[in-house]
């Protein structure tokens, strides 16, 4: 098969890239209220670096304080902190061997007017038009103005390249202010800067010319959005206005053009066809295009190699880079991608959202070995067991089909109806039956839902040299282990975030999630670890000698159909053989041994499958494994409910998030602690959104014997089953509960959040509070 151009070396500019997925300009507000990068930011990119090879192109990066237009916790590249800032990112991105261009742009009448004035300065834009009814009404910038911003734009292109990056990209896109100049529907200036196509022009080509003055256009790009009605009002016809700037960009020899497609509106993104279309700057374009427009896989390689063969396109990425920073290789690899979590695109100053160690998983983990036993007893078992089956089956099969069928059916008892129905029943159920055991086999021993290790056991891993790492770590049950238990006890390390971007999630009695100390990872809701495999397992049930594997998740519901079918096939073997011997002891034929011999193991295998199948029903109903039936009635969960900021009361415990990391005062990171029942409020208060964008949590406690999951009999089937009753019956889609994107829970818990908040006194329903959730106005960049 013919490797895609996707994969394929591209030469931009000064460097030349090993695939052509790049990560686009995300701006996440990470930077201090200086407008300084943080070290935060530093792990957010290296992470995304993962790739080597990669382009990434940064968030919106401001040119000056006048430019800022008010846009707080957003990186600027004036200053020399900032420069200097910046400078640790890209050492670190170019160690992990990939590249970095700097967006640089100015916010224009797009500013945060109340920041503007705290800060001096004022709201610009090319007229005195309002980004929308009701907004405030930017003033007209000066021709001084204009000219000053354009040496704005040339002296941060300088401090980009002082500050490592491989080159910068002009962001004239997405309703920021080059872009504003552009349009005759915010643009209606009578000077030189107005009025015409190649009047509106001027100030991005005079833009596009410093910069490349500054640092030579081999280091240079320019990314447009001719269709988007982001921050904009589209102007009626916009190809005359993009061609010519195309064209004015294309004489200047740029690195590359950036492209945004019109189904892409700022926030908001689609995969429905485009209805406009590009192809009139892809005609002029004869240097390397740059391509967003919310690809996935597939149609990103239908771009590349079917719709422009000839062009060297290279596709841009962005809100699944945010969930998936080793997304490249998950695309080359075929492999499943994380969902992303809007509420955590701009929670200001905060890892949540930002640093996905826990969900970045090494490029050798990814490739999943078989997951086996710890324990050289089960590993035996589990290579006889399949064997002992398989040659059970065969008996079976040679006894029904030569001897029940053919010998004495069609042969001596000539009962040629009676043959055929049992030889149409018999390969049903053993087709089934196959079918079902070959997708348990699989999941079992490949894909049984385990959780990544963390970052410290994937080091040690790596260190120990093992297959097998945690024979050297002790055999101790860690099921019950707090937080601050094994190698790392860091109650904000990565992957917290996972927990507090929900509504509710199971926890200690302090507030905070369950620490597997053999994994070094946080434990959700549901997930075990087995001592038999060494692994945190998703809704882990048992391990099974027939799968030869541990029957979680990911295999529960195809092991329940192995089981229902299995049982099924050694009834009718059963019935049919148990026929003839009693058509033989009537006719006073000595019986046939062979009848007597599978008799015996039908019987007992069916007996076997039939009463797990009855036990896997029963979980299934009650919504439970054997892990959560283990001392069921007495266990009591703690659950951590999201609750409105400020919420106190003295019969239960609060908690918010994200917690105060140790050794750092509450200035560099949003405080927050644990209060018990009855104990005084904390200092919790923000003095302003851009300060604070915290979670509270309520902990409270569930009867003795009171399970959250259970959602009812017909849910609960749905669930683990599915919806539709052919999905009950073939072993093809997995089971629902398998989709952890709910933004509640990992796994509904709707019913039990209810009777809780009620029994604790709290409005039902999730929290209303619009500070609990920090809105923003959308994607920057």
């Amino acid at each position: 098969m013919v490797e895609s151009r996707l994969f394929k070396p591209l030469k931009i500019g000064n460097v030349e890239v090993k695939h052509r997925i790049g990560m686009a300009p995300l701006t996440r507000r990470r930077a201090t209220r200086d407008r300084v990068p943080t070290p935060m930011m530093k792990e957010y990119y290296s992470q995304r670096a993962s790739v080597p090879g990669t382009l990434i192109i940064s968030e919106g990066v401001l040119v000056s304080p006048s430019g800022a237009g008010g846009f707080a916790h957003v990186p600027g590249i004036w200053s020399q902190d900032q420069v200097a800032a910046w400078k640790t990112i890209t050492d670190e991105i170019h160690r992990k061997g990939c590249f970095v261009f700097c967006q640089l742009f100015a916010m224009g009448r797009a500013g945060d007017v109340e920041t503007a004035q705290k800060e001096g300065i004022d709201i610009i834009g090319p007229s005195a038009i309002p980004l929308a009814k009701g907004a405030p009404i930017p003033r007209a910038m000066t021709i001084t103005e204009i000219r000053q911003m354009t040496q704005d734009f040339a002296t941060a292109s300088e401090n980009a390249v002082k500050a490592g990056f491989d080159g910068v990209e002009c962001h004239g896109a997405n309703g920021y202010l080059l872009d504003q100049f552009l349009h005759d529907t915010s643009n209606q200036r009578n000077d030189e800067y107005g009025g015409s196509v190649e009047n509106r022009s001027r100030f991005l080509s005079d833009v596009m010319k410093a910069m490349v003055d500054a640092i030579g256009p081999e280091r240079v790009g320019l990314r447009l959005s001719p269709w988007s009605s982001f921050q904009i009002v589209r102007m009626e016809n916009p190809i005359p206005q993009f061609t010519d700037v195309v064209n004015k960009a294309s004489k200047l020899n740029l690195a590359y053009l950036h492209l945004v497609e019109s189904r892409v509106d700022g926030a908001v993104d689609c995969e429905t066809e485009a209805p406009e279309r590009l192809d009139f700057a892809y005609d002029i374009w004869d240097k390397p295009l740059l391509v967003a427009g919310g690809y996935k896989l597939a149609n990103a390689q239908k771009l590349v190699d079917e719709e422009y063969p000839n062009k060297d396109i290279m596709v841009i990425i962005g809100r699944h880079f945010v969930s998936n920073p080793d997304l490249v290789y998950r695309f080359k690899e075929g492999l499943k991608l994380n969902a992303y979590n809007r509420d955590t695109f701009y929670v200001v100053e905060s890892s949540v959202g930002s640093s996905e160690v826990a969900i970045l998983r090494s490029q050798d983990a990814l490739r999943m070995p078989a997951i086996e036993s710890t324990k050289a007893e089960t590993r035996w078992t589990t290579r006889i067991v399949p064997v002992v089956l398989a040659v059970a089956v065969a008996y079976a099969t040679y006894v029904v089909v030569a001897r029940v069928c053919v010998k004495y059916l069609l042969g001596s008892l000539d009962e040629t109806g009676a043959a055929i129905a049992i030889l149409v029943l018999y390969f049903f159920f053993f087709l089934f039956m196959i079918s079902t055991y070959a997708r348990t086999l699989y999941h079992a021993n490949f894909n049984p839902g385990v959780v990544p290790l963390g970052p410290r056991a994937v080091e040690r891993q790596k260190a120990m040299g093992e297959k097998r790492m945690m024979q050297s770590y002790g055999t101790d049950d860690v099921e019950g282990r707090a937080y601050g238990a094994g190698p790392s006890n860091d109650p904000d390390s990565p992957g917290l975030e996972c927990f507090y971007s929900r509504d509710a999630f199971v926890c200690e009695p302090d507030g905070r999630p369950k620490w597997c100390s053999e994994c070094c990872n946080w434990k959700q809701d549901r997930v075990h670890h087995s001592r038999e495999i060494g692994r945190c397992v998703h809704r882990m049930d048992h391990y099974c000698p027939w799968a030869g594997g541990m029957i979680a998740e990911n295999s529960f519901k195809f092991f329940v159909q192995f089981t229902t079918y299995t049982a099924s096939f050694c009834a009718v073997v059963l019935g049919a053989s148990a026929y003839v011997l009693r058509r033989q002891v009537q006719l006073g034929a000595s019986p046939d041994s062979y009848l007597i011999a599978v008799i015996a193991i039908a019987a007992f295998f069916g007996l076997f499958s039939f009463f797990m199948t009855v036990t896997a029903v029963r979980y299934i109903l009650l919504n439970m494994t054997n892990v959560d039936i283990l001392s069921f009635h007495q266990k009591v969960y703690h659950l951590a409910v999201r609750v409105p900021r400020g919420t106190r009361s003295d019969r239960f415990g609060v908690i918010v998030y994200p917690l105060t990391m140790r050794g750092t005062s509450s200035h560099s990171r949003m405080s927050g602690k644990y209060e018990r029942a009855g104990q005084q409020s904390g200092d919790l208060s923000a003095t302003s959104r851009d300060d604070l964008a915290t979670r509270t949590f309520a902990v409270l406690e569930t009867n003795p014997g009171e399970n959250p999951w259970d959602l009812g009999y017909r849910r609960n089937w749905q669930s683990v089953m599915g919806t539709n009753p052919l999905d009950w019956l073939l072993p093809i889609r997995h089971s629902p509960c398998t989709n952890h994107e709910n933004s509640e829970s990992i796994y509904p818990m709707d019913c039990i959040l209810d009777q809780l908040r009620s029994r604790y006194g709290l409005p039902t329903g999730p929290p209303s509070d619009e500070n609990t959730v920090m809105e923003m106005r959308g994607l920057r960049s």
